[in-house]
């Protein structure tokens, strides 16, 4: 875990974004091969305004921004993060269709409202109690209609530990990895909406659950 490390991701220095540098590396490699699984599962035509929280360095919103025209993406993840993820995306020349908002998610969430807000790979990394604020706040700033995607691994009953130095990234959080019904229940719970969920396979399964906010 000395990979990563949230206090290095604050406050904008020379060091700190060399320390960060090497996870967002590691993240973006990830999301790079990760995207396109999640590209028949969503309705991405049905968006313009999405927000990505934690999306790091802006590859998995970019890899989708690609293949859907009319999507422009907001990123928000913290300042080092944000820094990182703004020369990623420039040097694709994506720089007008990704862009960063550097914030503190257990801070409330301001400003505009968007028709999709993502977590992906996210919740995971925070506890129950953190999970479901984290989840409320982004409820919130949804527009009515507006879909709310959280993708994950998903640690199913039957689901055995991936094998091979390759899965290294997956074995630091298998004990914290979730099964799919903690987030259908806080949704059900919280906000009285019906969760639709996908199960993918991949390195290990994945989770996608959509919920569409009431226009009423």
């Amino acid at each position: 875990f000395r990979l990563f490390d949230y206090g290095k991701c604050i406050e904008l220095t020379e060091r700190n974004v060399q320390a960060t540098s090497k996870w967002v590396r590691l993240t973006t490699a990830l999301s790079r091969y990760e995207a396109p699984l999640f590209v028949d599962s969503v309705d991405w035509n049905s968006h313009r305004n999405w927000l990505d929280l934690g999306g790091n360095s802006g590859e998995f919103a970019m890899q989708i921004c690609r293949r859907f025209d009319q999507i422009k993406a907001t990123v928000m993840d913290l300042p080092v993060v944000c820094h990182l993820g703004q020369r990623h995306v420039d040097s694709f020349g994506m720089s007008e269709r990704v862009v960063f908002k550097a914030g503190d998610f257990l801070q409330p969430l301001h400003g505009p409202q968007f028709d999709l807000i993502s977590f992906k790979s996210v919740l995971h990394d925070w506890p129950q109690e953190h999970a479901v604020e984290l989840i409320r706040q982004a409820w919130e700033r949804l527009v009515p209609g507006g879909r709310l995607l959280i993708i994950e691994r998903a640690k199913l009953p039957d689901a055995n530990m991936p094998v091979g130095l390759g899965h290294a990234p997956v074995w630091m959080f298998w004990n914290h990895y979730r099964i799919p019904s903690f987030y259908e229940s806080v949704l059900l719970k919280h906000h009285r909406v019906r969760v639709e969920t996908q199960i993918i396979s991949a390195d290990m399964p994945w989770m996608v659950l959509q919920a569409i906010k009431s226009s009423q």
